[in-house]
């Protein structure tokens, strides 16, 4: 997804429409206010939405709205726009809510870069104004989030997240508001094994990444990956490679150096 991360000014009396919105954006007001409208062609969906500082509105994609600026005032705020792949994910109606939390900090983040820039701050946008997206559907989906693919997808995320952590599976999959029963059906159903099983394949191709990019020691790779002893990471890791993790690091060094 093309990201643009910007400060954002419109004039009092500004008016905008979209009935099939191409892109999916964020505005968090600084100043001033703006009013959206949900809408499908010339018919209002649902009462308009009142954008204040302090607030945020998120247009999602293919969603239909009206954006105005009532009277002689304007806006002023943070602007981030995505385009391009991925656009799928941001489906739905216009949602707006407080900045808190996550979302709060990182609009201050990007919102100093932008009244203070730096040589970097280029960068620091586009990562920020990614974030920013993401964490703003994540709010907005955590509002109703009741589907079973929902539940995988968030399972399989803590999972990775939590990769060199070395915490337990419940530990893991703790901050997700399901009980584990259902969450365990619900990861099988989408993925086809259980979520332990695809925290120990995932724990095992991460330690053979790190055998052959790193000199970290193996007893160390398999203790920081969660495996109870090295002799249970050794046992583990052949069952899975077909081969000890020393092996495993001569063979795979071979092959870089062939090809460096």
């Amino acid at each position: 997804m093309i990201i643009r991360t910007m400060r954002k000014i419109q004039p009092g009396g500004y008016s905008y429409t979209a009935s099939a919105y191409d892109q999916v954006q964020f505005i968090a007001i600084m100043r001033g206010a703006l009013h959206v409208t949900p809408a499908r062609g010339n018919c209002t969906l649902s009462q308009a939405i009142d954008v204040r500082p302090g607030h945020y509105v998120l247009l999602r994609h293919q969603s239909g709205f009206r954006l105005s600026c009532a009277g002689r005032t304007g806006y002023i705020g943070l602007g981030i726009v995505g385009l391009g792949e991925g656009l799928e994910h941001f489906r739905g109606m216009p949602v707006s809510g407080w900045l808190s939390g996550t979302l709060l900090v990182l609009v201050k983040a990007a919102w100093q870069h932008i009244q203070a820039p730096l040589p970097e701050s280029a960068h620091v946008l586009r990562g920020l104004g990614e974030a920013i997206l993401w964490e703003a559907q994540a709010q907005c989906r955590g509002e109703n989030r009741t589907a079973a693919h929902d539940w995988a997808v968030a399972a399989r995320a803590a999972i990775d997240i939590n990769l060199g952590s070395g915490l337990p599976l419940r530990q893991v999959l703790q901050g997700i508001p399901v009980g584990y029963r259902h969450l365990y059906r619900c990861f099988h159903a989408r993925y086809g094994k259980s979520p332990k099983h695809y925290q120990e394949e995932q724990r095992l191709a991460e330690a053979g990444q790190l055998l052959v990019d790193t000199d970290e020691a193996i007893t160390t790779i398999g203790l920081e990956l969660g495996f109870a002893s090295s002799q249970h990471f050794a046992t583990r890791f052949r069952h899975y490679f077909g081969q000890s993790p020393s092996r495993y690091r001569r063979a795979g060094r071979m092959v870089a150096d062939r090809y460096s």
